[in-house]
């Protein structure tokens, strides 16, 4: 039986944490705050009598096998779906509304082009094989690159011929999507800028690139929100993830430390990890220590520059955190009132999933040039809006709701000021994100009650979340850390890892393979 200790009580870290203790192992996670989940986390103290979720607001992508193998269900796990799961409004009064109907999807979508309610089809085969694809990988621990053994160059070329049995057409597609930009190939495939606009966005999700449509696929890997493809809430709020796992976690023997920052990372004379120095000044020792954290917190923070090897300090250095989102929470008296579902029946029907607000794939460009031309928040930024209270009503009373608001494009320290004060966040939010939100919901200043403005800083701050990115750094290929580290004894197992960011669980999975496989 091995001494571990994991640093951070994310997801991922949870996950990691409960298969080493069903293992067998002693297991302690220390966690600086008083949240469990990380970004996966509730929240019912901002605002009495509502629950929100933080950071992360829907749940697609994490693993039925974590949840069978851990049980997760009798301790709570519960998604809900979401149909359907996708609203447009636009301005002129239309809408787009897609869900798990494939025949009203294509009603829907022929109301603005004929030709792309056919393409629309073809495009989720074509992508859905490929995200199947992708979804193979997902347990599997990458190699090397470039190869350092026979492992590493047998690995390499089983997922060559994996990929040559795709067949040509689909080999094509996955060559694009890693050198094509999402835009010309969105152009490639619908005539409508309403259904280019409307994919657009997943393309650049948390982040400041929109070059390609490898997040696209994030959209038709997962499947825990019903079927593939789509999206859920989780009852009670994301929070109810990580309560899960905790509490699955204990009962495999798992103790968990809220409010326990751990100061530094202890590596021995001979370069071996050994335990871990809290801010509270108790030294612990381990066996072997893991890190939920990104990897720049754990290599440039957590691990003196003397015990990091130079080359490696360095590319850590050199990973691309650039962030583009902000997050507002917001608690409503009453339903929001869409235009464009005037004399549609049931408005809440149509607000049960994910609410774009960009009009057109040139609004959704302007919102991004703002941060990347000119370093300031995007002055009509791109919102993307949730009401999960329509669908789960443990989250606020009666007739009231909650709002997610996943809002681009701010980059995470604006170049007139530098910092995202509580003053410059409450004015970005009045005048700037409602600005976009007031002409599509008439009612939005008569229901709102209070909002909660986060920004990039406030993300590192509170999760540590390095330059506020959500994935752990950005989204492509080859920016993945392996989870055994260079320092011996020392692994990695947030989102830095393969297969990356999203409630998915994946990372601390493999981590933990390995790490007791390490230890037979």
């Amino acid at each position: 039986m091995a001494r571990i200790i994991i640093i951070g009580a994310g997801h991922n870290g949870l996950v990691c944490a409960d298969y080493l203790a069903r293992a067998g192992h002693q297991v302690t996670v220390f966690e600086q705050s008083n949240f469990l989940g990380g970004a996966a986390r509730s929240d019912s103290a901002t605002f009495p009598g509502y629950t929100l979720s933080t950071y992360s607001y829907v749940c697609s992508l994490f693993l039925s096998k974590i949840v069978e193998d851990l049980g997760l269900a009798r301790h709570g796990y519960e998604i809900l779906e979401r149909d359907p799961s996708f609203f447009k409004p636009l301005l002129d009064g239309r809408f787009l509304s897609l869900g798990k109907d494939g025949t009203e999807n294509a009603r829907q979508i022929a109301k603005f082009s004929e030709q792309d309610a056919e393409a629309f089809r073809r495009y989720g085969e074509a992508y859905g094989v490929l995200g199947g694809f992708f979804e193979q990988f997902l347990l599997e621990t990458p190699p090397s690159m470039p190869p350092r053994n026979i492992r590493d160059v047998l690995t390499c070329l089983r997922a060559a011929g994996r990929t040559l049995r795709l067949g040509p057409c689909a080999d094509a597609r996955l060559l694009e999507i890693i050198v094509r930009d999402a835009r010309a190939i969105l152009a490639d495939w619908f005539e409508s800028d309403v259904i280019r606009s409307a994919l657009l966005p997943d393309s650049s999700i948390g982040s400041l690139d929109t070059s390609g449509l490898l997040l696209i696929l994030h959209q038709f890997m997962g499947a825990a929100g019903g079927a593939r493809g789509m999206w859920g809430y989780h009852r009670g709020g994301m929070g109810g993830i990580a309560k899960a796992l905790a509490s699955a976690g204990r009962e495999f023997g798992v103790e968990i430390v809220c409010n326990e920052p751990v100061k530094s990372i202890l590596i021995s004379k001979s370069g071996v990890a050994y335990g871990v120095w809290l801010k509270s000044g108790e030294v612990v020792p381990a066996d072997i220590v893991v890190s939920n954290a990104t990897p720049h917190e754990t290599f440039l923070r957590l691990v003196s520059s003397e015990a990091c090897p130079p080359a490696y300090a360095r590319r850590v250095r050199n990973d691309d955190y650039s962030s583009g989102a902000m997050k507002v929470n917001a608690i409503l008296s009453g339903l929001p009132e869409f235009n464009s579902l005037d004399g549609c029946g049931d408005p809440a029907h149509y607000l049960k999933g994910t609410i774009h607000l960009s009009p057109t794939t040139a609004y959704i460009e302007r919102a991004l040039s703002d941060v990347l031309i000119h370093g300031i928040p995007s002055e009509l930024p791109m919102v993307e809006m949730t009401i999960p209270s329509i669908v789960d009503n443990m989250l606020a009373p009666q007739g009231h709701h909650v709002m997610n608001l996943f809002v681009q494009y701010v980059p995470d320290h604006p170049r007139r000021g530098g910092e995202w004060t509580a003053k410059r966040k409450d004015r970005y939010f009045r005048e700037n994100i409602l600005s976009v939100v007031r002409p599509f919901v008439r009612n939005i200043d008569d229901i709102l009650i209070g909002a909660q403005v986060l920004s990039p800083q406030d993300m590192y701050r509170d999760l540590r979340l390095t330059g506020g990115n959500i994935f752990h750094g950005a989204f492509k290929i080859g920016l993945r850390h392996p989870y055994r580290t260079p320092i011996p004894e020392l692994w990695l197992c947030g989102a830095g890892t393969h297969p990356g960011g999203g409630v998915m669980g994946a990372c601390g999975h493999n981590a933990a393979r390995d790490i007791a496989q390490s230890l037979v």
